[in-house]
């Protein structure tokens, strides 16, 4: 007697199930309508749900922008280390210094390229912010004053975008959770009744059930994957 085999969807990520159980509705295509159980239209509407959260989560999108933000603040300081570093040769002596104690602020911090986004910020809003209290007239002296001001409204960006998605993840995260679940356990239960009914008899449910397999074969081959 041919039986749906077990997928093993825990280990599994939210979006790999989601594809998986889209899947099975798709394979309901197999039933003729005599044999269609009345339970796969409950089904279909938890996947849907399930799916539709995921749709929503926006927190991809917000992690673009603060790595976008991030990024402009590096662009913002390097700028600033370019021209010191070409300032420090001037031949007038206190353009000399300035540009010099420009350099001298960023050499403290060390390097602030190869870290996590929020380190990288953090430290580079220091930086930012060392050097602006050299005062306005050094900065204007040796033109970087726009880069510094410029530093500081990506710094303010990159927070705003930060506690958005901090935010927004804590309140998705529930509903995602929830409404896998949900369909998870929906999945399991037309399972159940499918091998109950094909028990029986197993005729119209045997193309089905050879497609189904086929789908958990190959869930549980990822399963199998990540564990490596």
């Amino acid at each position: 007697m041919k039986l749906i085999i077990n997928a093993n969807l825990g280990r599994l990520a939210n979006r790999k199930v989601a594809t998986f159980l889209l899947q099975v509705i798709e394979a309901t295509r197999l039933f003729d309508t005599e044999s269609k159980p009345e339970y796969i239209n409950i089904y279909s509407d938890k996947v849907n749900q399930f799916y539709n959260h995921l749709k929503n989560d926006s927190t991809v999108t917000l992690t673009e922008q603060i790595v976008d933000a991030v990024d402009k603040m590096k662009i913002d300081v390097n700028c600033i280390i370019n021209i010191c570093r070409g300032l420090k040769f001037s031949l007038d002596p206190e353009i000399s210094k300035i540009a010099k104690r420009v350099l001298k602020i960023v050499d403290k911090y060390g390097n602030y390229t190869r870290l996590g986004y929020f380190a990288s910020v953090n430290k580079l809003i220091q930086i930012t912010e060392e050097i602006e209290s050299l005062g306005t007239e050094s900065l204007t002296k040796i033109s970087i004053n726009s880069f510094v001001e410029k530093a500081k409204s990506d710094y303010e960006s990159f927070m705003k975008i930060y506690n958005e998605r901090t935010e927004f993840a804590e309140a998705i995260k529930g509903k995602i959770a929830q409404s896998r679940q949900e369909a998870v356990d929906s999945y399991k239960k037309l399972v159940s009744y499918i091998n109950g009914i094909a028990g029986i008899n197993p005729e119209p449910y045997d193309d089905f059930i050879t497609e189904m397999n086929g789908l958990i074969i190959r869930a549980n081959q990822m399963v199998s994957k990540s564990k490596d």
